[in-house]
């Protein structure tokens, strides 16, 4: 289970330039001047309704906003003995749009992308090795997309893992952010952005932060997983994700994980019920 501590991202570096300061675009974050009357720094509403499906293992629909995905996880179950790992579950992920018109799905489509990322995030997060030779089934269907998609299609999954009851080293939630240049010109930072407000930025960052460990391991764990487990017990929060779009500055991007570390650690409060 990797954990990436200095994740490496398309960085633009212009700290001469005086728009690029820390301070200098997080302006009017008190005042409510995005289009749905939110704050800069504040996010939509996280959602999330369990048990929604009686075939899965586990089922929730998530909302942030309009944007709505419903995750669906079965297994561990039998799996085929060409894709048999002897050692641990093999993770799969499937996403569907309910209003694609795609006939076909290739490797650069966007079900493609999100579905690749998310399982090669869940393989790491599942305790895998507990359920050797059998396989563990993502289902995303994305129902509307309103931005911050990447974010809640995560956030559902994770949350149809904990429904499943399945073993996780830790509650690990997604969110997303971008960067803005506003009508005057300065610099701005956006948590949960829009659809409208995604396609208006000049950058973009999903990030993903374990919070502390809540699942006790089921059975005997690997040396790995013990490893692991000890050092996630050590330690507070830990970046698990990112993914940037866009040029970042480097204060800009710190400001940027740190507000998304905040968020993500509000949405695990709320798939954990807290």
């Amino acid at each position: 289970m990797s954990f990436i501590e200095n994740p490496t991202t398309s960085t633009e570096f212009t700290i001469d330039n005086p728009q690029h300061a820390v301070g200098y675009w997080q302006t009017s974050i008190s005042k409510k001047i995005r289009d749905d009357d939110r704050q800069l720094l504040e996010a939509r509403d996280l959602k999330v309704v369990k048990g929604i499906l009686t075939r899965a293992d586990g089922a929730v629909e998530v909302s942030c906003g309009k944007t709505l995905a419903i995750a669906t996880v079965n297994g561990p179950i039998a799996c085929e003995k060409s894709r048999e790992l002897p050692d641990r579950a093999t993770i799969e992920v499937g996403v569907k749009f309910r209003n694609s018109s795609q006939t076909t799905v290739n490797s650069n489509s966007p079900e493609s992308v999100l579905a690749v990322g998310l399982r090669n995030a869940f393989a790491d997060i599942i305790a895998s090795t507990l359920y050797p030779r059998t396989k563990i089934i993502f289902t995303v269907q994305v129902i509307t997309d309103d931005g911050s998609l990447y974010a809640t299609a995560f956030n559902a999954c994770m949350a149809a893992a904990l429904h499943a009851g399945l073993s996780c080293f830790r509650t690990v939630t997604a969110a997303t952010l971008c960067h803005r240049i506003n009508d005057e010109g300065v610099y701005e930072l956006l948590v949960d952005p829009t659809a409208q407000e995604e396609a208006k930025a000049v950058a973009s960052l999903t990030v993903a932060y374990a919070a502390a460990p809540h699942i006790a391991l089921i059975g005997q764990p690997s040396e790995e997983d013990s490893a692991m487990e000890d050092n996630l017990t050590k330690n507070e929060d830990k970046l698990v994700l990112s993914a940037t779009k866009g040029a970042w500055n480097i204060n800009a991007l710190m400001n940027a994980m740190r507000h998304g570390e905040t968020t993500c650690m509000h949405f695990a409060d709320i798939l954990r019920g807290e």
